[in-house]
């Protein structure tokens, strides 16, 4: 797909030399580098907020962190869909 972005000019600079230098075209250089990126994005864990009680950093009573189910269950419907997201992207 062909597209306009703005890309730093030291930057373009060094894609384009990575392109001489690995026999490839910018566009590819510049692919192979945001898909990596993404790649590398979506492998690093998300944090997710456990409801606590109180101030402390205590889980609330009646939640077992030990079991998938008790934690889906204490998940807000956004926290849900965004684990369910990147499960998907990361398999």
């Amino acid at each position: 797909m062909r597209t306009t972005i703005t890309i730093d000019d030291q930057l373009l600079r060094q894609a384009k030399y990575a392109a001489v230098e690995s026999n490839r075209t910018l566009s590819e250089v510049v692919s192979d580098a945001l898909r990596d990126m993404l790649l590398r994005q979506s492998r690093v864990p998300r944090r997710v907020h456990l409801p606590t009680a109180g101030r402390g950093s205590k889980v609330m009573p009646g939640v077992d962190v030990s079991s998938n189910e008790g934690l889906w269950a204490v998940l807000s419907d956004a926290e849900r869909e965004e684990l369910s997201r990147a499960s998907r992207h990361s398999g």
